[in-house]
């Protein structure tokens, strides 16, 4: 089942720090469990995705930035996926099973998405 996140949907915006601190470690949790790589690697990308859209975070600037390889591999080398130069995190996101952390990607893109919400919840 697809599932398309959207700046416009925002409902769900971090209501305090130990919200967002919640929401982000249930991200978190995701990061080194394989017992089932394809269902977490999903789960992981709709709670990552669910929260950006959250806090307003599905911009034009963002996407292009999470499509573009080299911009990721500037942020974090493991943004950059090896086997394919034109792809970015969303492409790899959309292909959820290629994403494993066994080379750090749920890790960079976890920092990334905490780092991005964050800044957003201090700034409003």
């Amino acid at each position: 089942m697809s599932e398309i996140f959207s700046d416009s949907a925002r409902g769900n915006f971090p209501k305090s720090q130990d919200d967002l601190s919640a929401r982000l470690k249930s991200i978190e949790r995701c990061i080194n469990n394989d017992e089932n790589l394809r269902k977490v690697n999903v789960e992981f990308c709709k709670r990552a995705f669910r929260l950006l859209a959250d806090c307003g975070l599905i911009t034009e600037e963002n996407v292009r930035f999470l499509s573009s390889a080299e911009a990721c591999a500037e942020y974090d080398p493991k943004l950059k996926f090896p086997y394919n130069p034109t792809d970015g995190v969303l492409r790899k996101v959309k292909n959820s099973d290629e994403i494993y952390d066994a080379k750090g990607y749920r890790r960079a893109f976890y920092n990334w998405v905490s780092l991005k919400t964050q800044a957003k919840f201090k700034n409003v």
